[in-house]
């Protein structure tokens, strides 16, 4: 009895598995998706960024069409761990936005 419980477990592991796969994947494939910019939006209100004017949609355009650090102009890409991700600089005490960054761009301003 206990080994069908463990197979169900295991089936229903996958099949979940499987769906997250297929959301990252939809997720991936439409950086334009209005939930997405909903979403970052909101995270760069949460930490405190002030965009110049208060233009949150410019500064989402401006984030999206940057291609390169504006600091060391390599080229920046999508992702979670890498020296070359996408980063929006700015102040942490004033909230005043920098620029956008590569991660060590930024980690080196944070200093």
């Amino acid at each position: 009895m206990s080994y069908n419980l463990g197979i169900d477990y295991l089936i229903k592991r996958d099949k979940y598995l499987i769906t997250l796969a297929k959301r990252r994947i939809a997720y991936n494939e439409n950086p334009n998706d209005d939930k997405r910019k909903t979403r970052r939006i909101s995270d760069w209100r949460r930490s405190g960024v002030i965009p110049p004017l208060n233009d949150w949609e410019g500064l989402y355009e401006h984030y999206i069409n940057t291609n390169t650090c504006d600091d060391c102009n390599i080229d920046l890409v999508s992702g979670n761990f890498s020296c070359n991700k996408k980063c929006l600089d700015h102040c942490h005490y004033t909230g005043e936005f920098r620029g956008i960054v590569c991660m060590r761009c930024n980690f080196l301003r944070g200093q």
